[in-house]
Parts: C-alpha cells; sequence; structure tokens
C-alpha cells in the first residue's frame, strides 16, 4: 500500500446478508480510491453470507472475514468491527451490508479530511429508494463546527445524517473510545457522533456518495414500525446531550416539542385501535429512558386528535385512493 496515502479501514457488520452482500463487496472493489482494508463480521448467518464473505476475500487479501463464535447483538456486532481494524488506519468507514457505496465516496471524504485536519465525522448525500436524503446543511459552506452541526441537529433543524454509511470518522475516535458504539441500537451511531463532536468539525460534501436501501427487515425499520421509536430517541439523545450543547431554555422547550409529537402520535394509534402488545413496547421503551407513561395526558391528546379525525380520515382515504394527486399539487411527483 502507498505510504503517502492513509489507510481507510471499510467494515461491514452483517447477519443474513446473502441478498445484498454482493453487490455492497462489489461497491467496495469499485472505489477509485484502493488503499484500504475491508472488514466483514459475519454475525452467526444462517444463509449463505460467510460463503459470499469468503469468496471475495479468496480473491483479495485487503479482504478479511471475521467470523464470530456467538451470535451477538447488533451494537457488540458493530463494535467488533471497530475493534479488529489495524492500528495504522486513519479512517474508518461503514457499509452495511445492505447498502453500497458510489465509486467516488473514499475518495470524496479522505480528500476533504485531508485538506481540513480538524475534520473528524464527514458526510455527503444519500440516495435512498429514489430520494435523496442528508441535507440541511448550507452550500457552499463544507466546514462546519461540530458543536453547531450537534445543536442543530438536536433542535430538529437539520438532519445531516441518514445512515452509518452515510459518513466517515477519523480511526483516531474509535481507537481511543471502546467500545465505540454504546448507545441504544437505534441511535447508537448518533450517540458517538454527538460525543465526537465536541472534539472536532463536520465535514459535508454536496455528492450523492452512499446509497441506503429500504429494507423492511433492517433492524431500525423493526424497531420503528409503530413503535414511535424515533422520537424516543431523539428524547433520549436530547437529554443526554442537550447539557452539552444547548441552552437550558433551549433544552426544555424542545423537549417539551417532542413529547407533544410523541402524544400526538399516541393518540392517532389509539384512535386506530391498536392492539395491547404496541402499549406494552411503549411503557417497556420509556421505562429505558427513565419516563412512565402518562395517560392523562394521552386521553387529552385523544380528545384533540377527535376534533379533527374526520377530516384527517377523509383526507387519508383521499390520498390512499388518487396518491399522485397530493404530489402533483406540491410539485414533488415522480420525473418520468
Amino acid at each position: 500500500m502507498s505510504e503517502t496515502r492513509p489507510l481507510v479501514s471499510i467494515v461491514t457488520p452483517v447477519y443474513n446478508g446473502e441478498s445484498y452482500l454482493a453487490e455492497c463487496i462489489e461497491s467496495v472493489l469499485a472505489q477509485t480510491y484502493q488503499e484500504w482494508e475491508y472488514i466483514i463480521v459475519n454475525n452467526r448467518s444462517t444463509d449463505r453470507t460467510l460463503e459470499i464473505a469468503r469468496s471475495y476475500a479468496g480473491k483479495d487479501d485487503r479482504i478479511r472475514i471475521i467470523d464470530n463464535e456467538t451470535f451477538v447483538d447488533v451494537i457488540q456486532n458493530h463494535n467488533i468491527a471497530f475493534q479488529s481494524i489495524s492500528g495504522s488506519s486513519k479512517y474508518c468507514k461503514i457499509v452495511q451490508a445492505d447498502d453500497l457505496l458510489f465509486p467516488e465516496c473514499v475518495a470524496r471524504m479522505v480528500a476533504l479530511c485531508e485538506e481540513n485536519p480538524g475534520v473528524g465525522v464527514v458526510g455527503a448525500y444519500s440516495l435512498t429508494g429514489n430520494v435523496v436524503k442528508s441535507g440541511g446543511l448550507e452550500y457552499p459552506e463544507s466546514i462546519f463546527p461540530g458543536r453547531e452541526v450537534a445543536k442543530r441537529t438536536l433542535l430538529g433543524q437539520i438532519y445531516p445524517f441518514l445512515s452509518p454509511s452515510s459518513s466517515m470518522v477519523r480511526a483516531s475516535f474509535i481507537h481511543k473510545n471502546n467500545p465505540y458504539y454504546c448507545g441504544e441500537k437505534l441511535d447508537a451511531d448518533m450517540e458517538a457522533i454527538f460525543r465526537d463532536f465536541t472534539e472536532c468539525d463536520f465535514g459535508f460534501i454536496y455528492q450523492i456518495l452512499t446509497y441506503v436501501r429500504r429494507n423492511p427487515d433492517s433492524v431500525t425499520a423493526r424497531d420503528k414500525k409503530g413503535a414511535n421509536s424515533q422520537l424516543l430517541s431523539h428524547i433520549r439523545l436530547l437529554r443526554k446531550y442537550g447539557p452539552v450543547y444547548l441552552e437550558q431554555a433551549e433544552c426544555r422547550d424542545r423537549e417539551a416539542e417532542l413529547w407533544k409529537r410523541y402524544y400526538q402520535q399516541l393518540a392517532l394509534h389509539a384512535l386506530r385501535f391498536y392492539k395491547r402488545p404496541f402499549w406494552r413496547n411503549q411503557i417497556e421503551e420509556l421505562e429505558k429512558i427513565g419516563c412512565s407513561f402518562d395517560r392523562p395526558r394521552l386521553v387529552k391528546s385523544v380528545l384533540r386528535e377527535l376534533v379533527f379525525w374526520p377530516r384527517r380520515s377523509a383526507y387519508l382515504m383521499k390520498n390512499a385512493l388518487f396518491p399522485g394527486r397530493q404530489a402533483a399539487a406540491s410539485g414533488m411527483g415522480s420525473k418520468r
């Protein structure tokens, strides 16, 4: 490997990823930047994941396979990958097994970091389905103080992070934080970024560099499905990092806003007659962040929603029957 170009550790923690793993690996091999090692951590998959990974490792000695002896949870599997990167790595790039990197991804991210030593995390636009995401920052500025990005993200003003596949981090943060991921599985990546932002800037590239697949079987999709997990994740992160990045009044107002949205969502679930397992899940999720279920507040939210329920139901029915009309009216219809 070239001595003048930094080593990038690319990692893919995977469980039963045979459907897309070959495409993911091919996207790494197609990178215009070739000074990398690629670590694939197989978490006791029961499909052809290990076979696929080994077939590529046999052809390229930069690919290394770790086959876990026992099954671990998703966060532990990520940490096994992080702990396995080379000590000489300067950067670490995650690519989830059902995602892929476009050819210039690593080269563009490394170039920005090399030109800006204060940047510890770099992101870019991502394509998910046919939608471009990871936006909110003001072009043409490409370097932002980490504290500013953390503040605006916590306040809900921007969200330049779609997925762990969308960003790259300086390996020094991984080397000194063991484990690197230590939060809940839905937001462990964001918790790590908020921790890093106390010490570094954020770089953003206004180019689509990753493809993040909409996979209904992914951990994130399963956690979000009908459980309001994302709102609770925002509240948990706000409580932990709000005091670091926000004024007291900003924390208070933002948390009040998030709780209002949370109970509005619960009210809609109540009006749709969600069953007992859903409500048990809510109680359990609230307990994880040290909160209790507020039944009186839910009742008030239901009563408020009932005022608008007939109109809301008619609106939803209309969009279900004629899905193209709303998109066309808003100028957001697909170009064909």
